[in-house]
């Protein structure tokens, strides 16, 4: 008998880890006003219990082949224990109530009005996609006969979702670079457990479903570079579109696009001109599919309503009473190994780089947590610049890798730019710019996997294992 269960556990280990999880979730979407946060302890004690049991029960062998499957599991149990953690109205941005102009409101007014918003005040002004989405939601929740107030907390598996398969599109981008196993699985496991991807998967606003759009849009803007057929072509021109009306600055993805569209289109004008003709039209496709997608909203609004600025954010927030060099050009120690503070923070670096793991907000009773997570992620950066410089520097010949490294670039520059035309604190927040995540830790196991020091490269491995066991367990105790 105990020889059949065991079997049993072996042959159907996935199929048990998928089912836990699904009960999880079903849990958290119906009883998360009831639920004491012990049950967060037993949610990770089962998922320990069951991945130490697995490790057990199978070989080597068998252990690679659903690594991959391990990890997405264990990334939608971290998540789900944020999310039991936080509610609607618990670290979001600019989401206030159902009568606040914000993106909750926004949702509401899609779901009860069936029409877009008569106003493009405050957070009226964003283009529409993910309240789409959720107003969809809020009305299968109706159907179903489901009370308002889960319905609205059930909004948070929604991000929860899109956060998810960021891990899917970082695995699949390895697999395009030949990233051996070993490391491809810990990009796995940094998307899995990333702290600015598990808060993400927790808020109600568009940031979740921008960067899904955005890693997407890199993901199939590789395939269109190995074969530009029609295809391929309209399915980058769609994405690209989205991206647009999820958020604006999602516009920032033409950069690695253009990137792309102008190396091929020289290589047609020096090598094939038969085809280029055919590949200018696809080009201008291109562009009339993904600006009809992207910009109809804005264009919408500037008839309206005269206006698609961005609006102003309360005079509390403003930094550019401090000097540019103090802003941009150094980095404050004293606010690098502190929360981000919308109240007195100033510099851009710092705030950048300690909102990559927290956001702006503050949590309580995780205080060696913190400057462990802090100085870990300092350390990762600081490795990720120097292969990216390294690679610039000897190597440039990998397209994929040189996508990345333009998008990463690109967005990075964006964040000084939209910081210094808009000089408050809240514009300093690396969740507009959470797409460099992508690009800064592939980077350091696509060179990884070059380095002959083993000493360096198990020590690489090792503050990387370190880093997302911290992160795990910042999430359990916070």
């Amino acid at each position: 008998m105990k020889k059949r269960i065991i079997d049993f556990i072996k042959k159907n280990i996935i199929t048990i880890l998928v089912i836990t999880a699904i009960i999880f979730e079903v849990i958290l979407y119906v009883f998360t006003p009831h639920i004491e946060k012990t049950i967060v302890h037993i949610c990770t004690l089962t998922v320990v219990s069951i991945t130490t049991l697995y490790l057990l029960l199978n070989g080597n062998k068998d252990f690679k082949k659903d690594l991959f499957l391990l990890v997405f599991i264990i990334g939608l149990l971290v998540r789900t224990i944020y999310i039991f953690k936080t509610s609607i109205y618990e670290r979001q941005h600019d989401v206030q109530n159902l009568f606040e102009k914000g993106h909750l409101d926004y949702i509401y007014t899609l779901f009860t009005t069936h029409r877009l918003p008569t106003t493009n005040i405050w957070q009226f002004y964003h283009p529409p996609l993910w309240h789409f989405i959720g107003a969809l939601w809020l009305w299968i929740n109706k159907l179903f006969k489901i009370e308002l107030f889960i319905s609205l907390e059930g909004l948070q598996i929604l991000s929860l979702l899109l956060s998810l398969f960021t891990i899917i599109i970082a695995n699949s981008i390895c697999i395009k670079l030949k990233i051996k196993d070993k490391y491809r699985y810990i990009v796995d496991l940094f998307f899995a457990t990333h702290l600015s991807l598990v808060i993400l998967s927790g808020s109600v606003n568009n940031d979740c479903l921008l960067l899904f759009l955005e890693m997407l849009t890199i993901l199939v803007l590789i395939n269109f570079n190995e074969n530009e057929n029609w295809k391929n072509t309209i399915y980058l021109a769609i994405v690209t579109g989205l991206c647009v009306m999820t958020k604006i600055s999602g516009a920032v993805m033409a950069i690695p696009i253009m990137y792309i569209f102008i190396k091929k289109f020289i290589y047609y004008l020096n090598e094939n001109k038969d085809k280029l003709k055919i590949y200018i039209n696809k080009i201008i496709a291109f562009g009339l599919i993904s600006l009809t997608i992207g910009l109809w909203y804005q264009v919408r609004n500037l008839i309206l309503f005269g206006t698609t600025a961005v609006p102003e954010p309360s005079d509390w927030l403003y930094v550019g009473n401090h000097s540019i060099i103090s802003r941009f050009f150094t980095i404050n120690i004293h606010e690098l190994f502190n929360y981000a503070n919308t109240d007195s923070n100033y510099n851009l670096p710092s705030f950048i780089i300690i909102s990559s793991l927290f956001g702006e907000f503050t949590f309580d009773r995780v205080y060696m947590l913190r400057y462990i997570l802090i100085s870990l992620n300092l350390i990762l950066i600081f490795i990720s610049m120097l292969f990216m410089i390294k690679y610039i520097i000897k190597d440039r010949k990998n397209i994929v890798i040189n996508i990345l490294i333009i998008t990463w670039l690109s967005f990075i520059i964006s964040a000084y730019i939209f910081n210094y035309k808009y000089p408050y604190a809240c514009s300093m927040d690396f969740r507009y710019i959470t797409i460099c995540l992508l690009p800064g830790v592939v980077i350091i196991y696509y060179e990884l996997q070059k380095i002959k020091n083993k000493f360096l490269n198990i020590f690489i491995q090792l503050l990387s294992y370190l880093f997302i066991i911290s992160s795990i367990l910042f999430t359990i105790v916070f």
